[in-house]
């Protein structure tokens, strides 16, 4: 099924997979700033200095992680690990940077750096709850 109407299949393996990316980009920044301006008088930072270095120190895996899970998306996109996708429709800048099979280190890279992301988005809203009590 061509997601693109009138282009070949192989393109549209590749902007579906750039489309989902950027779906989970969209989802992760709606969510963190959504907890962000969740309408508290006091922000987090700026209540305690529990609360502060909370908020602080489960910045740091969570960039961390985001970044490994982004660097490694930007390695699964341009992949030609599908059947039907064509390495030549690609630019030749990607097309040099396509991977025919994806790495089981590249799958765990975007796998765990996803996942640490996201249980490190677990914690903002206990800093944001320990600032409202």
């Amino acid at each position: 099924m061509n997601l693109i109407v009138g282009c070949p299949s192989s393109i549209s393996r590749f902007f579906g997979k750039a489309i989902l990316g950027l779906i989970q980009a969209f989802s992760i920044n709606w969510i963190y700033f959504e907890i962000d301006g969740d309408g508290l008088y006091v922000h987090a930072i700026r209540r305690s200095i529990y609360t502060s270095l909370l908020w602080v120190s489960v910045h740091l895996p969570f960039i961390m992680s985001f970044v490994l899970s982004s660097a490694a998306l930007s390695r699964l996109v341009i992949a030609h690990d599908c059947r039907d996708a064509s390495v030549e429709d690609l630019v030749d800048v990607y097309a040099a940077n396509s991977l025919e099979q994806i790495d089981v280190g590249l799958r765990w890279y975007y796998c765990v750096g996803m996942g640490v992301a996201l249980a490190s988005m677990s914690m903002f809203p206990t800093a944001m709850m320990l600032a409202t009590s």
